[in-house]
């Protein structure tokens, strides 16, 4: 809007110290822009008012975007909704635009299969249609959208918040990981996308605080409700198994130089990850990694296709080792004994299975550059490997003997820091949704 007569520009011309003119050309930039965001604030509530008189006569059409059926956080709300005299869901699997062509349509072909599958009572819908080579504009029918993605620039445009924004439709982000732990957010609260959405659902108070100090638009608009993606865990029945299972989850961040996402020791740990099932023929191993990591080491400038194959054949010929993809790991979470990984988003999650956690870190000085406040203080209650021989340590004494040292602490944390509205997230937002619409 201030752009096209560049007013910052204008307003501080006259300022004859350069490195002054710069900050307040900054300054000003920031505060118009948050005007701009008071105003589109205002457009939605003028949305809201119009929604209400929908919602009298007819049900509220909600549309939930999903990229990969593992990367669903808003289903317990999408099956809620299923059985809500309000609300209308309706599916729609989009393309992720980054990884090529035919890892496009891999992965949203299994999603979509995946979940027309598992929801046989409400509209499956897939964002591209293979045959025509075309993206499907399907916006205009639906009164509220809820999405996961906050990256704009990876899907097409059909599927954005801006996209979104100038139909001035609502839409809503129900975040993908817990948030308020890597310094990677400081990008993600100020992407426009993020700042564009009608509402942010957040998981407590704490990671609403970082979003005020670091957003453009001061997280007006933000709703603390709690992790909704975790709540369908606490109905599943822990199996009565004495055999101890450990989770091996490494994160896709192999050679990332973005700050926040520095991650992945994959590359350390891959050879002694070949060895951990014939060290400990007793303990059943399950490899679930991101599942970006082998897309992103099958390119040329990393394994390639034929090693990632090779790796796999060697890891699998174990016979104390699974390979998980499908899309929900919440009955792997409560089923194992503890979890190796060095992934953000699991980090907060499981806390929510009270059992402990091994994190592979480089070292000391990885944690203050990667790592917010919030995210210090989870892994505080966590356990640290910097090395195979203290891998080893953690499986032979936390997990093996049970000298979890740290079990009381982790859980008192997590009730009060991390499991904020469990397992009545999903029915909070329902609740506001409602308030905002009846």
């Amino acid at each position: 809007m201030y752009s096209k007569i560049n007013l910052p520009k204008l307003l501080t011309f006259y300022i004859p110290n350069k490195f002054w003119r710069k900050s307040a050309r900054e300054t000003l930039k920031k505060k118009l822009k948050y005007i701009d965001y008071i105003k589109q604030n205002k457009r939605y509530a003028k949305g809201l008012i119009s929604l209400k008189q929908v919602a009298k006569n007819e049900k509220i059409r909600v549309l939930f975007c999903v990229i990969y059926d593992a990367v669903f956080p808003a289903k317990p709300l999408l099956e809620k909704m299923i059985n809500d005299d309000l609300f209308t869901p309706v599916l729609i699997i989009i393309p992720d635009m980054t990884q090529g062509q035919e890892n496009m349509l891999k992965h949203l072909n299994k999603a979509y299969e995946t979940y027309k599958d598992k929801y046989q009572d409400i509209t499956v819908l897939k964002g591209y249609n293979e045959e025509k080579e075309e993206y499907l504009d399907v916006a205009n029918k639906f009164h509220l959208v809820c999405t996961a993605n906050p990256y704009d620039n990876i899907t097409h445009e059909f599927f954005t918040s801006r996209y979104f924004k100038d139909k001035q439709i609502l839409s809503f982000f129900v975040n993908y990981a817990y948030q308020g732990r890597t310094k990677h957010e400081h990008a993600l609260f100020n992407l426009e996308s993020v700042n564009n959405f009608w509402m942010i659902f957040v998981e407590n108070n704490q990671v609403q605080n970082i979003m005020q100090e670091i957003m453009p638009n001061k997280a007006i608009n933000s709703q603390v409700v709690g992790y909704c993606k975790m709540d369908p865990i606490y109905k599943i029945e822990k199996c009565e198994e004495k055999k101890i299972k450990i989770i091996i989850a490494p994160h896709h961040t192999v050679g990332s130089e973005i700050e926040g996402l520095k991650l992945s020791n994959f590359l350390l740990y891959a050879d002694f990850f070949l060895e951990l099932p014939k060290k400990y023929p007793l303990i059943d191993f399950i490899f679930r990694p991101h599942p970006l990591l082998f897309i992103t080491l099958g390119q040329d400038n990393f394994w390639g296709k034929e090693k990632v194959s090779n790796y796999l054949s060697k890891l699998l010929a174990n016979k104390n080792i699974i390979y998980s993809t499908e899309g929900d790991y919440f009955d792997i979470f409560v089923n194992s004994s503890a979890l190796i990984h060095d992934c953000g988003s699991f980090l907060a999650e499981y806390f929510y299975t009270d059992n402990p956690q091994c994190y592979l870190l480089r070292d000391d000085s990885a944690i203050d550059k990667e790592f917010l406040a919030f995210g210090k203080e989870m892994l505080k209650h966590t356990y640290h490997a910097y090395n195979e021989n203290q891998l080893i340590n953690f499986i032979d004494n936390v997990v093996i003997a049970k000298k979890d040292l740290m079990k009381q602490q982790r859980l008192d944390f997590a009730y009060t820091h991390i499991k904020h509205n469990y397992p009545n997230a999903t029915q909070t937002i329902i609740d506001f949704l409602k308030q905002k619409l009846i």
